[in-house]
């Protein structure tokens, strides 16, 4: 040290009181540091600060540990720089043990457990230096427990110490599991566990709370539901039926909710809740919670005898995936032969229109299938012949050739023989099998199969080099 940073003490002593002060002041507005602990040396004795302090500790330990990581690993040589590092830490809770500020201690050693524990994974602790810290550091949280007089903050150790027995990892790496474990007895036998494992979801799920990311998750959730069988368990029901009510944005509390006003028939408080729920399915492009709510809706419907209703949904859920003739039947059942007609023509005048179901084909041809399938059930066999003509596409033909093998066999004869012709001139194993899946489509037409058998001859004839053609012929069932 030179002599010009030796005079800082000196400096110090001889300085004007108000220089000093405005000076302290200043650092302490722009130290974090020196703020924590000018207030915890500044305060009487035995005084508790219960400030959680456990964040910003853990962020100057983890600092410490990743200054040490070369390519995300931190050697043997190196893990000894960080224990040195990471004594001046362990020094301070040893002086705050000495001066009574537990919670210090408490969120020191919390810090040093859980930085070391994350850290194990990726140091060389051959020397067993990061893991004697972690031993020291629940060695002094033990202290803590027997000499604060605090009951909020021995409630405050136990939550934490339940909290980090969540984690495998303290099994993982030794026996902290157990040194955590023999400490948490301790709290238990005061506070008793149901009580520990209570105030644990509180604080877990205020914390999840705070953290707008955590609105929707599945660990939030996870402790909700804990909780309300706890409020069950106890008969608390009005609070289980609140926490409910207030979490409405998890599916499975939207259907205990939407249980318990069906059982006392709150019909229309139902009808809103299931319509809330598909509008923030639908937010969050939950395609299978939207049809769930979607079909909770319609029984609901049914019960209540709404068939304007039940046809409004159905024909909703249809038009959103006409592909599907499921909700088309339904439709068509529930409205009956005299409004059947009007409502059909309805429909197809939508599908029609609704452009997201043209399936591009070869050229500038197109298909529209919920159309086809529309044509196809209600046995409009001219309309979907021509559909299927006007697609120019074979995959579709054969797709479409069993509703109208009967009624337009001969139409579907000339567009088999013309695809026939023009795909013999192709060769490989992928054409010949498509040749002969178009010989077996025009087999299965009615006088088809005589015409299908000279075909397949007078190709073989025509084309006696190819073997393969000839495999796949043979596998025809004719």
């Amino acid at each position: 040290m030179s002599s010009r940073e030796k005079g800082w003490e000196a400096l110090i002593k001889n300085s004007d009181r108000k220089k000093l002060e405005a000076l302290v002041l200043d650092f302490g507005r722009r130290q974090a540091d020196f703020r924590n602990f000018a207030k915890l040396k500044l305060q009487g004795a035995g005084e508790e600060i219960n400030s959680d302090q456990i964040p910003y500790y853990r962020q100057q330990i983890r600092g410490i540990y990743d200054r040490h990581k070369n390519k995300g690993y931190i050697d043997y040589q190196a893990s000894f720089r960080v224990s040195e590092e990471l004594n001046q830490y362990e020094k301070l809770a040893y002086d705050f043990l000495g001066s009574g500020h537990w919670n210090e201690v408490f969120c020191i050693s919390a810090a040093i457990v859980m930085e070391g524990i994350t850290a194990m994974g990726g140091i060389d602790d051959s020397s067993g230096n990061c893991g004697m810290g972690i031993e020291m550091a629940l060695e002094d949280i033990g202290k803590v427990l027997e000499k604060t007089k605090s009951k909020n903050l021995r409630k405050k150790v136990g939550l934490w110490l339940y909290d980090q027995l969540q984690d495998s990892a303290y099994g993982n790496y030794g026996c902290f599991d157990d040194q955590m474990y023999a400490l948490y007895q301790k709290v238990v036998a005061e506070f008793g566990e149901d009580e520990i494992e209570k105030q644990y979801l509180d604080y877990k799920i205020g914390q999840l709370k705070e953290n707008p990311q955590s609105h929707n998750s599945k660990v939030l959730y996870q402790l909700l539901h804990k909780q309300y069988d706890v409020f069950q368990n106890e008969g608390r029901t009005a609070e289980a039926d609140q926490l409910i009510v207030d979490h409405l944005q998890f599916e499975e509390f939207r259907q205990i909710r939407l249980g318990k006003l069906m059982e006392v028939g709150f019909f229309e408080e139902a009808e809103v809740l299931l319509k809330e729920g598909i509008a923030l399915s639908q937010e969050k492009e939950d395609d299978e919670w939207v049809r769930k709510w979607q079909l909770a809706l319609l029984d609901l419907f049914s019960q209540t005898g709404d068939k304007n209703k039940s046809i409004q949904l159905l024909k909703f859920m249809y038009l959103a995936d006409p592909v599907s003739l499921v909700y088309y039947r339904k439709l068509k059942k529930l409205a009956g032969e005299e409004s059947w007609p009007l409502l059909r023509n309805e429909l197809m005048f939508s599908i029609m229109n609704d452009k997201r179901w043209e399936v591009e084909c070869k050229g500038e041809h197109s298909f529209h299938y919920p159309l086809a399938n529309v044509f196809a059930e209600e046995q409009m066999f001219r309309e979907l012949f021509e559909l299927v003509k006007s697609s120019m596409d074979m995959a579709i033909v054969m797709k479409y050739t069993p509703p109208l093998k009967t009624p337009f066999g001969e139409g579907l004869k000339i567009i088999y023989r013309k695809a026939i012709k023009q795909m013999a001139r192709q060769m490989g194993r992928p054409a010949y099998e498509t040749l002969a899946a178009y010989l077996d489509n025009l087999a299965s037409i009615k006088g088809g199969i005589e015409e299908a058998r000279a075909l397949r001859e007078a190709l073989v004839k025509q084309y006696k080099t190819r073997r393969a053609m000839m495999e796949e012929f043979e596998k025809l069932p004719w």
